[in-house]
């Protein structure tokens, strides 16, 4: 049996956390994303939950310590997402677009999710930022 990663994806924006670092991700089309960076359990479990808004230049880099099923839980995630699935090489091997948001008010059996098997890294950006870069499997990040 498969065993996938479950992760809620939460940021409580203003909590006064600490300021998660910042990585340029280059797309195929020269294209660069700003993308906070996710490393540890904690931060990856915060994710992009609470927020209201993505900059169309702005994702989140979530990093894992090797190529692994990895599957997502939108609970509290009020932003439509595209998620960009990634092996160790940064080569796509999954893009889930415009993965709908939650609200406070969703019951945990109706929230989203997505996953890829043997996945490293994953981009989320703003629903619709991958088709409008022309993002396909098969393609090469560089961070």
């Amino acid at each position: 049996m498969k065993k996938f990663v479950f992760l809620t994806l939460i940021f409580i924006a203003g909590c006064g956390g600490t300021t998660l670092p910042v990585k340029n991700i280059t797309l195929p089309n020269g294209k660069i994303i700003k993308a906070e960076v996710a490393v540890t359990d904690a931060e990856r479990e915060r994710g992009l939950m609470y927020r209201d808004n993505l900059d169309e230049n702005k994702g989140m880099l979530f990093i894992f310590d090797g190529e692994q099923p990895l599957m997502f839980w939108m609970k509290n995630t009020f932003i439509d997402l595209d998620m960009v699935f990634m092996g160790a090489d940064k080569t796509i091997k999954c893009i889930g677009q415009n993965i709908p948001r939650s609200t406070a008010f969703t019951q945990d059996n109706e929230v989203a999710t997505f996953g890829c098997e043997n996945s490293m890294y994953v981009l989320e950006i703003g629903a619709g930022i991958a088709k409008k870069n022309n993002l396909a499997v098969g393609d090469k990040l560089e961070f």
